[in-house]
């Protein structure tokens, strides 16, 4: 998080990701937008926004696979694979992110706390709230 935070603050772009670009990008995304002050209803509704792209992630991931010459196709991979790209798994639920801030409530006591021991300076959070806010 402090690297995040200080580039950002710095005006520098940060490409943040994962496998389906939901939960750890997710979770970075909402903790940068809470860090500034964005309201926590906001943020859950533009996390929530994720769900809209499902049906194209699901395409696209596997078409990938099809195009895979190291697969066989077999009834069982195609079976695993959609089970896999269920809308539960490429999907989010508000819960995700609440059950986050709730472990960074129960260890840190609270999220300043939580990006203090991250390393990220008020400094930082200040510059990147007049950096994003402005």
């Amino acid at each position: 998080m402090r690297h995040v935070f200080s580039l950002l603050a710095a005006g520098r772009p940060v490409l943040t990701h994962c496998f389906a670009g939901k939960d750890r990008t997710g979770f970075v995304t909402a903790t940068v937008l809470e860090a500034v002050g964005i309201d926590r209803d906001t943020i859950v509704a533009d996390y929530l926004r994720s769900n809209a792209a499902v049906p194209q992630l699901r395409d696209l991931i596997y078409q990938m696979i099809q195009h895979r010459s190291d697969v066989e196709l077999t009834p069982e991979v195609v079976t695993f694979t959609k089970a896999r790209l269920a809308d539960g798994v490429l999907g989010v639920r508000a819960e995700y992110l609440d059950a986050a801030r709730q472990a960074i409530d129960e260890k840190y006591g609270s999220l300043d706390d939580y990006l203090r021991d991250a390393g990220v300076t008020r400094a930082d959070v200040d510059r990147l709230r007049t950096e994003l806010l402005a």
